[in-house]
């Protein structure tokens, strides 16, 4: 699972690996349901940085989501 298709590239591959995204207890066939996946530490302190420190969100995040000030 990954927090949108932007991400699903080899280009933001590195930061996902980085940011946890990838783990594998964060596999579906390791997990009961898509809310443990979701309400994982490595989801929240993803969204957690897109919310609050945005300028250190991924680069492809910035790119195709952000406003100016955080391109």
């Amino acid at each position: 699972m990954l927090p949108c298709c932007w991400l699903d590239n080899w280009a933001a591959y590195d930061d996902i690996v980085q940011r946890g995204l990838r783990d594998d207890v964060l596999k579906l066939s390791k997990n009961d349901s898509l809310e443990q996946i979701f309400g994982s530490d490595q989801w929240e302190n993803f969204f957690t940085t897109l919310l609050t420190d945005p300028n250190h969100a991924t680069a492809t995040c910035k790119r195709q989501c952000g406003t100016k000030g955080t391109q």
